[in-house]
């Protein structure tokens, strides 16, 4: 049991299944090469809250990792 939920944490999710919120460009590049370096492809990153929810409303997104503090819509 436990080795099969260690594939799944381990093993690449499929293309463009990541949303990446971040309103700081520099973290946008750290993470998303942090994300692409670990074997993960197609990460999505957008800049603000609102444009997160308009990626959300289009797409269907496995795994969403979203700063907490942002301005005016915070990732909380």
């Amino acid at each position: 049991m436990a080795s099969g939920i260690l594939s799944m944490i381990t093993r690449p999710i499929k293309e463009n299944d990541i949303l990446l919120i971040d309103d700081h460009p520099f973290m946008q590049k750290v993470v998303s090469q942090l994300i692409v370096s670990s074997g993960f492809k197609d990460v999505v990153v957008v800049g603000s809250g609102s444009e997160a929810l308009q990626k959300l409303r289009n797409t269907r997104f496995k795994l969403v990792i979203t700063d907490l503090e942002m301005e005016p819509i915070d990732g909380y």
